[in-house]
């Protein structure tokens, strides 16, 4: 059975990109490419899938309509696979917990998570903004993989 770590471990292996699958307004599947890490999510804990998703893209309106996520993981011919429901965190989705500046920061920890590294924090923070970025945390609950080809 795969674990978040089978996710975590293939994520990093790599360039932490995966293959994303929202459902769509038309009820269809609608599949991006999103760099994605393993983080704790900030408001229970767990471990989590996240990405940052550009504020007023099509994909957040499909997940604040429908919140939840697949997403698929490949290295060659090992892959995992993650579903489960989503939250988002950002100045357009923002908990009652999280501020401007905890947003960022949790920016910051998924941009890490998926192997971004920056320079200038200060500048990344304010694009950030800009773009009214919004992170996306999928809480897995069902993790598979190709059973004949170990993670």
């Amino acid at each position: 059975m795969a674990t978040i770590d089978d996710v975590r471990t293939l994520l990093s292996s790599e360039t932490g990109l995966v293959t994303a699958s929202v459902i769509g307004s038309d009820a269809r599947p609608v599949l991006t490419v999103v760099n994605a890490g393993v983080i704790e999510h900030p408001l229970t804990g767990d471990p989590c899938v996240g990405f940052v998703a550009v504020g007023g893209s099509r994909k957040l309106d499909h997940l604040r309509r429908d919140p939840h996520l697949s997403i698929l993981v490949r290295r060659g011919w090992r892959w995992v696979a993650a579903e489960g429901p989503v939250d988002l965190i950002g100045p357009d989705d923002a908990s009652s917990a999280m501020g401007q500046h905890e947003i960022l920061g949790l920016i910051r920890s998924i941009y890490s998570a998926a192997g971004g590294q920056h320079d200038n924090w200060e500048e990344f923070d304010r694009v950030m903004a800009e773009e009214r970025r919004c992170a996306v945390l999928l809480a897995p609950r069902r993790i598979y993989t190709n059973p004949n080809r170990p993670v």
